[in-house]
């Protein structure tokens, strides 16, 4: 009887074993949201395509799949090696976290873009290495209990049917320094104008200045 027992248990391990593997990716099959994978200690047999755990699907959609030659920890059923799910990846010696601080919540991609929040000095970092593209439905509010700087390379355009600025605007022209500053259309006041410098108007429609 004990020697029965024994021999379940082994099995059982056996099963278990085969059951949780570590295994690299060789496939990614984008619109299905699976991968095929090679398994090592089975000499390199390929698997059917499996499904990546993601957090939801139904109403709220994630999305993110590993790449080819990364390594992944697989669960199989116990029916065999052809239904399972590929759970995710892990560092190792060969790659690295991009981050060391348990503070920091890190996201990274290939071509030097991430995304990271620090919890401790409370601070959002976004750094794109290209376009970004926001569209809202709605309503945008941007609010800092401090300075706002939005700052571009070449030009940096609002465009919107009307534009509401709420607050003193302070310009210092062209390059910060006091160069230019240009509207193109009309601009219509409804206060007063006070400059320091000459009011110069060519269209000769303004008939409450004094011409010199």
């Amino acid at each position: 009887m004990f020697s029965d027992f024994t021999n379940r248990l082994e099995a059982l391990e056996a099963k278990l074993n085969q059951m949780i593997r570590v295994c690299t990716v060789v496939s990614v099959q984008d619109a299905a949201g699976t991968v095929r994978v090679t398994l090592p200690d089975a000499g390199n047999m390929v698997s059917q395509p499996l499904p990546v755990l993601v957090r939801t699907v139904q109403d709220n959609k994630d999305y993110g799949m590993p790449d080819v030659g990364e390594q992944v920890l697989c669960v199989f059923l116990p029916l065999g090696l052809e239904q399972g799910f590929a759970l995710g990846a892990f560092y190792q010696n060969v790659d690295k976290p991009p981050v060391t601080d348990r503070n920091k919540r890190h996201l990274a991609f290939k071509d030097g873009t991430y995304f990271e929040y620090d919890r401790s000095a409370h601070k959002l970092t976004v750094a794109v290495q290209g376009d970004i593209d926001i569209t809202a439905a709605g309503d945008m509010t941007v609010k800092a209990d401090g300075l706002m700087l939005l700052e571009a390379a070449t030009q940096l355009k609002l465009k919107a049917p009307a534009i509401a600025i709420e607050g003193d605007i302070t310009s210092t022209g062209t390059g910060g320094g006091s160069g230019t500053n240009s509207i193109s259309g009309s601009v219509a006041v409804d206060g007063g104008i006070t400059a320091t410098g000459t009011i110069i108007d060519q269209g000769g429609n303004t008939p409450h200045h004094n011409h010199l």
